[in-house]
């Protein structure tokens, strides 16, 4: 029977809600021996795998309530539950020992990108689950059947919200933003050991984030330089809903708030095409990713 995303559990007690996606991959490699100078395999062994998960939620300010944007989460001898909803013939969904789930107990869990823009419905963070095994050669991943979920509940939605960077000499809004997508540019290589087939060690080697953003007022562009220029300051904002309303009050301390202190701008692009408004985009590089879920808006 056909299944649906779920909320998964990343760690004890941690749930990741309102789950838009939700993908597993092996990452497995198949080697291939064959006898001298033969054209077909003689023999097929399972080669090294990378089993990761990839996740899409809407509720951006739970999640970075979870993980680091600069550091992640990293669960050890812990619960990870991937869960998909079994879907019932004739009707919703199947009851209790219905369900199928994926389930580890170690991984490096990272936030990858979040998004917004100008009348999408939410913005959207993405989540990385990386496993690894103690023994390297034990698969850190089990497929069960049978499950039972556990109860659901909904958090909140965020909407796309303003911009601010120093043009020229002082932070100010970029006028006209349409979107903008940050990158928390976190590099993580898994390494096996003593002929290990899945990886026991996870590290964080490199942080390179950015955000970009488009926007239509080319005014704001010329304000960045011709190519390149310096930055002090740059936050987006991802504006909270209100549930039965519109959005609360950007003075109140509820929005998520994603800014660099000192970094480079460099223009990216700038065009039109027919009667369509043109687009102007550039690139924000920063030394550190700051991520804030309690923050109001200027």
């Amino acid at each position: 029977m056909a299944e649906t995303v779920y909320d998964a559990v990343l760690g004890s007690g941690n749930a990741l809600k309102q789950v838009r996606s939700s993908q597993y991959s092996p990452n497995g490699n198949i080697i291939l021996g064959s006898a001298s100078g033969a054209i077909d395999p003689s023999a097929l062994y399972g080669g090294p795998a990378n089993p990761t998960a990839l996740f899409e939620t809407g509720d951006v300010a739970g999640a970075l309530g979870l993980m680091s944007v600069s550091t992640g989460l990293h669960v050890s001898s812990g619960t990870i539950t991937i869960p998909y909803n079994k879907r019932a013939n004739g009707g919703a969904f199947a009851g209790t020992l219905s369900h199928m789930t994926i389930s580890g107990t170690n991984a490096l869990i990272i936030p990858v990108q979040i998004s917004g823009s100008q009348d999408n419905e939410a913005v959207i963070l993405t989540v990385q689950v990386i496993f690894y095994s103690t023994t390297g050669l034990a698969n850190p991943v089990t497929f069960n059947t049978g499950a039972t979920l556990a109860a659901q509940t909904f958090n909140v939605m965020y909407d796309f919200g303003p911009v601010y960077a120093d043009l020229g000499s002082s932070s100010a809004q970029i006028a006209e933003a349409t979107g903008w997508t940050v990158n928390t540019g976190l590099v993580v290589v898994p390494r096996r050991y003593n002929g290990g087939v899945y990886p026991s060690k996870l590290f964080i080697v490199q942080r390179n984030p950015t955000i970009e953003i488009t926007f239509e007022d080319f005014d704001d562009a010329a304000a960045f330089g011709t190519v390149y220029d310096a930055l002090t300051s740059c936050a987006v904002y991802a504006r909270k809903r209100a549930d039965g309303g519109t959005h609360v009050a950007d003075a109140t301390e509820e929005h998520v708030k994603l800014s660099f202190a000192a970094g480079i701008s460099d223009i990216r692009s700038l065009g039109g095409s027919d009667r369509t408004n043109g687009q102007a985009s550039i690139m924000l590089t920063g030394k550190a990713l700051t991520a804030a879920t309690t923050s109001a808006i200027p």
